[in-house]
């Protein structure tokens, strides 16, 4: 009581007291402080490791080895992808030498066809033309198909009027010269012999009309004939034409299969570079996170030391004062 409170004040302990009180109070906050550092270690740990065994590396590495491992998985994925960039480089030259020896040889049995196709025309141009008749033949026939067709046109005039003439119905006028007839009464009396000669001339003019109509028909047929082996003509000029403007081509002897090998490669090799290219960016990637990580942790232990020091020597502080 008031014994206690003399004494404490002849001894001057009120101030000790207070300076206990704070010093544990700093050790509080310097345990909390080392708990969640502690806590911020461990879960860097724990991510350096899962890092670590993502990247095939034991989680028990210390972090320079680790390093010295990733930085050996980036460079041999960089030379692998590196060889297979060089496969892949080459193949597709092969590859493309392959399409331009195929599009030669397409395009060389497509020169070849045409040759065949223009033989053919010239010897159906020839065959047409060894058939047609001469010019001057051919100038002999159109004559005789039109007078053929004038002739019959002039008896189909005078069997008209003989025909009038056999039923007593001539006007007068002559079929021959179209000058009037002296004797018109009398060719009109003569009936019955009118009849026989209107018959015959009727059979005269049929036959003319035949006559004409068969040298209109072969004379038709001759011009189409013209016109076939004008137009084999043209076309084989044409083909000709065609065929001398498709330069010849050689086309070396190649293994078609080849072609499915390549594609296998490329896509194998391709996939494997790729792949190699994706390994050596991680590995590089995990090199950036790990030197993160590590020197995260180690400012972490560099702390929890510093704070371990302080709590120390709040402890020796508490057990003077206390």
């Amino acid at each position: 009581g008031e014994r206690a409170k003399v004494v404490s004040e002849w001894l001057r302990i009120e101030p000790l007291q207070r300076a206990e009180a704070n010093v544990r109070s700093s050790l509080s906050e310097l345990f909390d402080r080392e708990s969640k550092l502690m806590a911020k270690e461990r879960a860097d740990r724990d991510l350096l490791a899962s890092l670590l065994s993502r990247s095939g590396i034991d989680t028990g590495c210390a972090i320079p080895n680790a390093i010295e491992l990733l930085t050996g998985i980036a460079m041999s994925n960089e030379a692998i992808a590196k060889q297979m960039s060089a496969i892949v480089e080459k193949a597709e030259a092969e590859q493309r030498t392959l399409a331009r020896y195929a599009a030669d040889r397409e395009r060389a049995t497509e020169r070849e066809e045409l040759a065949i196709e223009v033989e053919r025309a010239r010897m159906e141009a020839e065959r047409l033309g060894s058939a047609l008749v001469g010019g001057r033949r051919f100038l002999r026939m159109q004559q005789s198909a039109r007078e053929a067709s004038d002739e019959a046109s002039r008896l189909q005039r005078i069997a008209k009027d003989k025909q009038t003439l056999s039923r007593g119905e001539f006007d007068g006028t002559c079929p021959v010269g179209g000058q009037p007839c002296p004797v018109t009464k009398e060719l009109n009396a003569k009936r019955r012999e009118n009849e026989t000669a209107a018959r015959q001339a009727a059979k005269e003019a049929s036959e003319a009309r035949e006559a004409s109509e068969r040298a209109r028909k072969e004379l038709d047929a001759t011009e189409g004939q013209r016109r076939a082996a004008e137009r084999a003509k043209e076309r084989h000029a044409a083909l000709a034409s065609r065929l001398e403007r498709m330069k010849p081509i050689d086309v070396p002897e190649f293994d078609e299969s080849r072609s499915h090998e390549i594609d296998d490669l490329l896509r194998n090799a391709k996939a494997r570079r790729d792949e190699s290219r994706d390994r050596s960016r991680d590995a590089k990637n995990a090199i950036v996170e790990v030197e993160r990580i590590g020197k995260r942790i180690e400012e972490t232990v560099c702390e929890l030391g510093a704070i371990k020091d302080q709590i120390r020597t709040k402890r020796e502080a508490v057990e003077i004062l206390g």
